[in-house]
């Protein structure tokens, strides 16, 4: 029974388990690109559970980067007992744009002094181009819709004027 009990002990802290009684139930994290695919804007979102906990209120959040940026403390000004919410920074700046292979992080912080879990999130390309398979100026590896799309017969709307 101890060798179980030891077991458990040097187990659980490698499991995804949080030990943290102010935690998010769930979060997400996605990008939006921006000024033509050269910035993202990473969005973090989380959702907690105001039912059964009390003592959580998020009162701001860090964020920090892989690359050392960081960490930056960010008031967050929720009514009390909000069950969701969101944050958003920039990646790269509109002369330089981000590194895509670095971890963006963020951590709530809440009114009983505790943390988060972490949310992590690494942005990917934003290529501009074409991402209508139907197009003539398809681009397969864009991410970002540009509005070139030129299609058969030289319009830009999908339709063939040969068609009608």
């Amino acid at each position: 029974m101890k060798l179980l009990r030891l077991l458990l002990l040097c187990i659980l802290p490698f499991t995804g388990i949080s030990q943290n009684s102010c935690n998010f139930i769930s979060s997400n994290a996605y990008q939006q690109c921006i000024n033509g695919g050269s910035q993202a804007l990473i969005i973090f979102e989380w959702f907690n559970d105001t039912a059964t906990t009390t003592g959580c209120d998020i009162i701001s959040v860090s964020y920090s980067t892989a690359a050392g940026n960081g960490p930056y403390t960010y008031p967050i000004g929720y009514p009390t007992g909000q069950p969701s919410g969101n944050f958003g920074v920039y990646a790269g700046v509109q002369n330089m744009p981000p590194n895509w292979s670095v971890e963006h992080y963020l951590v709530l912080n809440y009114s009983n002094g505790s943390q988060s879990d972490t949310i992590s999130y690494t942005p990917t390309a934003c290529i501009p181009g074409c991402m209508d398979t139907n197009s003539t100026s398809y681009n397969p590896w864009a991410t970002n819709d540009d509005g070139s799309c030129v299609y058969a017969g030289g319009g830009t709307n999908g339709c063939d004027p040969g068609d009608f």
